[in-house]
C-alpha cells in the first residue's frame, strides 16, 4: 500500500502542478507600471490586483484539480479494493436528478473527461514506478500509446468546452479564456509527450 500512496502522491503532484500552470497561463496577471515609482499609491492598488489574481488563480487550480482528484480518488480505492466502480453523475453532481436537460448535458459531457481521467489514473497506478514520467512511460510503453490517451481527452475537453461556450458562457471573453486553455493545454500536452518517452 505504501507503493501505491507514493503513486498516488506523484500523480496528484503533477494533476496540481498542471492546473496552477494552467491557471498562471489563462488568468491575466496585474503588470507593474513605473508610475508606481513616483505615485505609491498605485503601488497599492497594483498589490491589490496581485492578490486577486492570486486567489484566482488558487480558485481557478482548485476547480480544475477538483474532478481529477476525485476520479483519481475512485481510482485509487478501485485498485485497493481490486474491484470496479462505475463513474455516475451522481457521485460528482449532487442535484443531477433536479437539473435541468441543458445542465444534464453539460454534466454528461464533463463526466467522459473524467471517465477518461479515471482510465488514465488506474492504468498509471497499476504500472511501476518512482515518479511521474516513470508511471507514464511503464503505462503506456510508447509515445503513440500515450498521444493516443492525450488525443480522447483532448477531444472530450473541446467537446465539453464547445457545449459550454455555445450554451453557458456566450460572451466573447468566455470564449477567449476557453481558447487560451485549449491552446495551452495541447501545447503543453505536446511537450510532455516528447519529454516522457
Amino acid at each position: 500500500m505504501a507503493d501505491l500512496e507514493k503513486k498516488y502522491g506523484a500523480i496528484l503532484k503533477y494533476e496540481e502542478q498542471f492546473a496552477y500552470t494552467l491557471g498562471r497561463e489563462v488568468i491575466d496577471k496585474p503588470e507593474a507600471s513605473v508610475w508606481m515609482i513616483l505615485l505609491p499609491v498605485l503601488f497599492v492598488h497594483h498589490a491589490y490586483r496581485v492578490n486577486r489574481y492570486k486567489e484566482a488563480v488558487r480558485s481557478f487550480a482548485r476547480g480544475i484539480l477538483d474532478s481529477r482528484q476525485r476520479a483519481l480518488d475512485m481510482a485509487r480505492r478501485q485498485i485497493e479494493s481490486g474491484g470496479r466502480e462505475e463513474i455516475r453523475g451522481e457521485d460528482f453532481f449532487s442535484e443531477l436528478d433536479s437539473a435541468s436537460e441543458s445542465d444534464r448535458m453539460l454534466a454528461e459531457k464533463q463526466l467522459e473527461v473524467i471517465r477518461i481521467q479515471h482510465e488514465h489514473y488506474l492504468r498509471l497506478l497499476s504500472a511501476s514506478g518512482d515518479n511521474y514520467g516513470d508511471l507514464i512511460r511503464n503505462a503506456y510503453k510508447e509515445a503513440m500509446y500515450y498521444r493516443e490517451f492525450v488525443d480522447r481527452l483532448t477531444a472530450a475537453e473541446q467537446d465539453l468546452n464547445r457545449y459550454l461556450t455555445e450554451n453557458v458562457h456566450k460572451d466573447e471573453g468566455s470564449r477567449a479564456v476557453v481558447q487560451r486553455m485549449e491552446d495551452f493545454c495541447a501545447d503543453l500536452r505536446g511537450r510532455e509527450v516528447k519529454s516522457f518517452f
